[in-house]
């Protein structure tokens, strides 16, 4: 398999970072994650804007353009002859000085990396899945901003090992107010009296690229919105539970702690908006591909 570094295309097992790259050292960089459905990349124009508006929060300068990374992300997905993969785009200070001051001008060192696409198992979609609200909250927005994408990513970490051992397969964090925040890796939604309801920007979360589409699709169908803070009790009494990241897309939650949401299965609303996203990722990718087809 073939990934992207610093300008070239090389073989995985060739591929090689300085110990004393920054990423490595202090997890002092950015990443994306993406999802290519039959080679192309959904909404590769966004993922792409939160990378570098993740990397100009840290006050790292990225000398390639989007431009430019649009092409090198379709060569790279090219040369390993990928279908449906998953692409991870990671951009790191690079080696700086010793300490914690990274210094003027450091080179940063990107890597991109794909792999096919491994569905989650059926049952996650046709029965639900269970989460655990853990004991580890969300760092604070005046700490670290969660709009950061960034490579320390200890917080979540720690948070997925309580869930682990909880046997859950994901973990809710709250904020400093225990209010809702998200999961370790997606954005959460309830649905109440039909209206859909998630956490606020405001409470502590990345806004997800799938998040805002599934927004954008609810209010399309005449669903009503609300993003606010949500508390645990409103989760727990919710119709309707699921969580959505890119390459889960939607994924329904049947119960978290031991309440069960709903009825115990899948709602109807969150199997509607799924099939609504399926549906906006295929003309998605049909107005990119007549785009790319005209240039």
């Amino acid at each position: 398999m073939y990934i992207y570094l610093n300008g070239q295309f090389v073989d995985e097992k060739c591929a090689t970072i300085s110990v004393f790259d920054r990423g490595f050292l202090y997890g002092d960089g950015v990443f994306e994650t993406m999802r290519a459905y039959q080679g192309r990349i959904a909404w590769v124009e966004q993922h792409l804007e939160r990378l570098f508006q993740s990397a100009e929060m840290i006050d790292l300068c990225i000398q390639q353009s989007k431009q430019d990374f649009t092409a090198i992300l379709r060569e790279l997905i090219d040369r390993n002859t990928l279908g449906d993969a998953i692409v991870r785009m990671t951009i790191t200070r690079g080696v700086g000085p010793h300490g914690l001051d990274p210094g003027p001008g450091s080179h940063h060192t990107t890597v991109i990396t794909t792999r096919s696409y491994q569905p989650f198992p059926s049952t996650c979609y046709l029965e639900g899945v269970s989460l655990v609200i853990v004991t580890i909250k969300r760092n604070p927005i005046e700490s670290v901003p969660p709009s950061i994408k960034s490579l320390n990513f200890l917080n979540n970490i720690l948070a997925k090992v309580e869930a682990t051992r909880k046997c859950a397969f994901d973990a809710i964090m709250l904020n400093q107010h225990n209010h809702l925040t998200e999961t370790t890796t997606s954005n959460l939604f309830l649905v109440r009296q039909g209206r859909l309801y998630t956490p606020a920007a405001t409470c502590g979360i990345l806004e997800g690229i799938t998040r805002d589409a599934v927004l954008r699709i609810a209010q399309e169908n005449g669903i009503s919105c609300c993003q606010q803070s949500l508390t645990v009790d409103t989760l727990y009494s919710a119709d309707e539970c699921f969580m959505t990241n890119t390459s889960m897309e939607l994924m329904p939650v049947t119960q978290v702690d031991s309440h069960v949401i709903g009825q115990g299965n899948p709602g109807q609303m969150t199997i509607h908006l799924h099939n609504a996203f399926r549906q906006h990722v295929d003309q998605h990718l049909t107005e990119t591909k007549l785009y790319e087809r005209d240039t």
